[in-house]
């Protein structure tokens, strides 16, 4: 959900700045953004990897000696998961911080194409491979999550990077 405000926090920013045709301004607001989402991001997943035997407990009753070997079993499974989703944090803070900079240059199209292959074309046959055909199962489903955002992060990156190096070069031609 930080990932989420700080993403239509870069929209408004970079449409703001679009606006004034201060490119190169642009460029430097939705970068510190993005690194401001990365450090944040980054915070969060070493938050999950510290305490990922301790968070499943807290939707347990680690009392109930007749449940005691599922208690036992789901945490060994969610902090597995949970190691998974800190890099998954990571990867969705950037590709949606990414993607609302991209809505401020009023460039939707082109990342909807990206988000479908990076979803469905990448993400989904590796969790379906990793999820039915291995014995990763549950977390083979979370790596091939985990590839499809961060397969999105890093085009929507380079789409961001391509559309606002070629809108400083033509703004740089008219002067």
């Amino acid at each position: 959900m930080v990932g989420m405000g700080l993403g239509v926090a870069a929209m408004v920013r970079v449409g703001n700045q679009k606006g004034l045709g201060q490119f190169k301004e642009l460029r430097r607001i939705a970068k510190s953004v993005f690194l401001l989402t990365l450090l944040l991001e980054i915070v969060f997943a070493l938050t999950f990897i510290v305490l990922k035997n301790w968070l499943p407990t807290i939707y347990l009753d680690l009392d109930d000696v007749v449940n005691f070997q599922d208690n036992t079993a789901v945490i060994l499974l969610a902090a597995q998961l949970l190691f998974v989703a800190a890099f998954f944090q990571i990867s969705d803070g950037v590709q949606v911080v990414v993607l609302g900079a991209l809505r401020g240059l009023q460039d939707v199209k082109i990342p909807t194409l990206i988000t479908f292959v990076a979803y469905w074309l990448i993400g989904f046959p590796i969790s379906f491979y990793l999820g039915l055909y291995t014995s990763l199962e549950s977390m083979g489903i979370w790596i091939g999550l985990l590839a499809g955002l961060t397969a999105s992060a890093i085009m929507l990156y380079i789409r961001f990077n391509y559309l606002t190096k070629k809108l400083i070069r033509l703004a740089d031609i008219e002067l």
